[in-house]
C-alpha cells in the first residue's frame, strides 16, 4: 500500500531538486574570443627579442565572470541573468598574445617566462569593462561600452620601464539586446588592442632613438 503522505513529500524532494538542477542554466554565458577581434593591418618594425605578456590583473570587481553594468549615476550592477564564461582578465591574455603574434612587432611572444629569455614585458590591467545603460526613456539613448586598460612595458632584465599608458575605448550600443552589447564590447576592445599595439611600436622607436 502507498502511503499518500510519503508519495507527497518524495515528489516535493524530486520537484525541489529538479529546480535546484534547471535554475542555473537559465543564466546565458558570453565570451569573446581572439578570433572576435579584428584590428586594422599595421606595419610595425620587428625586434630581434621576446615578448612575455604576463598574465592580465583586473580591478573593481572586474576578475569575476559578472558582466558589469553601470548607470549614469555611478551605481554599479550587474545583468542578472548573464555572465562571462571567465573574468574578463582571463579572456583578454589569448587576446593580447594574438594581438602581438600577428602583427610580427617582436621575433616571439610567449605567456610563460619559465624557460624564456625575454627581452620585454607587458602589463595589463583591467580598469573597466562595462556596459554603461541609461535608463532614462524620456532622453537619447547613450548606452555605451567603455573600456580601459593600464599598459606598462618593461625592459629586461633590469626591469626599466618604458611606457605606463591607460588606454580607454568606448562604443555606442543598443542594449535592448545581449548580442547587441557582446558585438559592441568586441568592437571596443579590438580598438583597445590596436591603440595598445601602436603605443608599444612607439614606445620601441623612442627607446632606439635614445641611444
Amino acid at each position: 500500500m502507498r502511503h499518500p503522505r510519503l508519495f507527497s513529500a518524495l515528489a516535493l524532494i524530486s520537484l525541489m531538486t529538479a529546480c535546484s538542477v534547471v535554475s542555473p542554466s537559465a543564466r546565458n554565458t558570453y565570451t569573446i574570443m581572439p578570433t572576435a577581434i579584428t584590428m586594422e593591418a599595421q606595419s610595425y618594425k620587428t625586434h630581434p627579442s621576446t615578448l612575455y605578456v604576463a598574465p592580465p590583473r583586473a580591478i573593481g570587481g572586474l576578475n569575476k565572470d559578472h558582466i558589469q553594468v553601470q548607470a549614469e549615476d555611478g551605481h554599479i550592477t550587474q545583468v542578472s541573468n548573464a555572465a562571462w564564461i571567465e573574468p574578463p582578465n582571463k579572456m583578454l591574455g589569448p587576446i593580447v598574445m594574438q594581438a602581438f603574434e600577428q602583427s610580427k612587432m617582436f621575433a616571439h611572444v610567449v605567456d610563460d617566462y619559465t624557460n624564456a629569455d625575454a627581452g620585454y614585458e607587458l602589463q595589463t590591467t583591467i580598469e573597466r569593462f562595462t556596459l554603461v545603460k541609461n535608463n532614462d526613456t524620456n532622453a537619447a539613448d547613450t548606452s555605451h561600452i567603455d573600456i580601459a586598460l593600464r599598459t606598462t612595458l618593461v625592459k629586461l632584465p633590469e626591469n626599466k620601464l618604458l611606457i605606463s599608458k591607460l588606454i580607454a575605448t568606448t562604443e555606442p550600443v543598443d542594449a535592448s539586446h545581449m548580442s547587441y552589447v557582446m558585438t559592441a564590447f568586441e568592437k571596443a576592445l579590438a580598438r583597445n588592442i590596436s591603440s595598445l599595439t601602436a603605443k608599444i611600436d612607439t614606445a620601441l622607436a623612442h627607446t632606439q632613438n635614445r641611444r
